[in-house]
Protein backbone atom coordinates (compact mmCIF):
# COMPACT_ATOMS: atom_id res chain seq x y z
CA UNK A 1 0.00 0.00 0.00
CA UNK A 2 2.83 2.41 0.72
CA UNK A 3 4.11 1.95 -2.85
CA UNK A 4 0.82 3.35 -4.14
CA UNK A 5 1.21 6.39 -1.90
CA UNK A 6 4.85 6.84 -2.93
CA UNK A 7 3.92 6.64 -6.61
CA UNK A 8 1.60 9.62 -6.21
CA UNK A 9 -2.19 9.51 -5.93
CA UNK A 10 -2.62 11.55 -9.12
CA UNK A 11 -1.38 8.64 -11.18
CA UNK A 12 -1.77 5.59 -8.98
CA UNK A 13 -5.44 6.00 -7.99
CA UNK A 14 -6.66 6.21 -11.63
CA UNK A 15 -4.54 3.15 -12.43
CA UNK A 16 -6.21 1.23 -9.61
CA UNK A 17 -9.61 2.30 -10.93
CA UNK A 18 -8.69 1.15 -14.45
CA UNK A 19 -7.47 -2.19 -13.07
CA UNK A 20 -10.73 -2.67 -11.18
CA UNK A 21 -12.72 -1.84 -14.33
CA UNK A 22 -10.74 -4.43 -16.30
CA UNK A 23 -11.33 -7.06 -13.62
CA UNK A 24 -15.03 -6.15 -13.52
CA UNK A 25 -15.35 -6.47 -17.30
CA UNK A 26 -13.62 -9.86 -17.19
CA UNK A 27 -15.94 -11.11 -14.46
CA UNK A 28 -18.98 -9.80 -16.33
CA UNK A 29 -17.80 -11.58 -19.46
CA UNK A 30 -17.21 -14.86 -17.62
CA UNK A 31 -20.65 -14.89 -16.01
CA UNK A 32 -22.27 -14.00 -19.33
CA UNK A 33 -23.54 -10.51 -18.54
CA UNK A 34 -21.10 -8.53 -20.67
CA UNK A 35 -21.97 -6.82 -23.96
CA UNK A 36 -20.34 -7.91 -27.20
CA UNK A 37 -17.73 -5.14 -27.14
CA UNK A 38 -16.18 -6.21 -23.83
CA UNK A 39 -12.86 -7.23 -25.38
CA UNK A 40 -12.60 -3.88 -27.13
CA UNK A 41 -13.25 -2.03 -23.87
CA UNK A 42 -10.62 -4.09 -22.05
CA UNK A 43 -8.08 -3.34 -24.80
CA UNK A 44 -8.74 0.38 -24.59
CA UNK A 45 -8.63 0.50 -20.80
CA UNK A 46 -5.36 -1.45 -20.81
CA UNK A 47 -3.78 0.91 -23.30
CA UNK A 48 -4.95 3.95 -21.34
CA UNK A 49 -3.51 2.42 -18.15
CA UNK A 50 -0.13 1.86 -19.79
CA UNK A 51 -0.04 5.37 -21.23
CA UNK A 52 -1.13 6.93 -17.92
CA UNK A 53 1.62 5.09 -16.06
CA UNK A 54 4.25 6.22 -18.54
CA UNK A 55 3.06 9.81 -18.38
CA UNK A 56 3.29 9.69 -14.60
CA UNK A 57 6.80 8.29 -14.81
CA UNK A 58 7.97 10.91 -17.26
CA UNK A 59 6.47 13.79 -15.29
CA UNK A 60 7.96 12.43 -12.07
CA UNK A 61 11.38 12.14 -13.67
CA UNK A 62 11.20 15.69 -14.99
CA UNK A 63 10.23 16.93 -11.53
CA UNK A 64 13.07 15.01 -9.89
CA UNK A 65 15.61 16.33 -12.37
CA UNK A 66 14.33 19.89 -11.86
CA UNK A 67 14.76 19.49 -8.10
CA UNK A 68 18.31 18.17 -8.55
CA UNK A 69 19.14 21.03 -10.88
CA UNK A 70 17.72 23.60 -8.46
CA UNK A 71 19.73 22.22 -5.55
CA UNK A 72 22.95 22.15 -7.55
CA UNK A 73 23.49 18.41 -7.16
CA UNK A 74 22.33 15.49 -5.11
CA UNK A 75 23.68 12.48 -3.27
CA UNK A 76 23.51 9.18 -5.17
CA UNK A 77 21.15 7.70 -2.56
CA UNK A 78 18.74 10.59 -3.05
CA UNK A 79 18.82 10.16 -6.83
CA UNK A 80 18.23 6.40 -6.51
CA UNK A 81 15.25 6.97 -4.21
CA UNK A 82 13.78 9.51 -6.60
CA UNK A 83 14.19 7.17 -9.55
CA UNK A 84 12.48 4.36 -7.62
CA UNK A 85 9.47 6.54 -6.89
CA UNK A 86 9.40 7.78 -10.48
CA UNK A 87 9.26 4.26 -11.88
CA UNK A 88 6.39 3.10 -9.67
CA UNK A 89 3.67 4.56 -11.88
CA UNK A 90 5.24 3.05 -15.00
CA UNK A 91 5.46 -0.32 -13.27
CA UNK A 92 1.83 -0.22 -12.17
CA UNK A 93 0.72 0.96 -15.61
CA UNK A 94 2.53 -2.04 -17.09
CA UNK A 95 0.81 -4.34 -14.59
CA UNK A 96 -2.57 -2.90 -15.62
CA UNK A 97 -1.69 -3.44 -19.28
CA UNK A 98 -0.60 -7.02 -18.56
CA UNK A 99 -3.88 -7.65 -16.71
CA UNK A 100 -5.83 -6.37 -19.70
CA UNK A 101 -3.92 -8.59 -22.11
CA UNK A 102 -4.37 -11.60 -19.84
CA UNK A 103 -8.10 -10.81 -19.65
CA UNK A 104 -8.31 -10.65 -23.44
CA UNK A 105 -6.55 -14.01 -23.67
CA UNK A 106 -9.04 -15.55 -21.24
CA UNK A 107 -11.98 -14.03 -23.13
CA UNK A 108 -10.63 -15.30 -26.43
CA UNK A 109 -10.22 -18.81 -25.07
CA UNK A 110 -13.73 -18.77 -23.59
CA UNK A 111 -15.49 -17.55 -26.73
Amino acid sequence: MHLIQEGGPTFMIPLIIVLLIIIGLLVAFLIGRAPGKTMSYVKHFGTVGLAWGLIGSILGLIGALDAIEASGGAAPALVAGGLKITLLSALFGTIVFFASRLSILIMTLRS
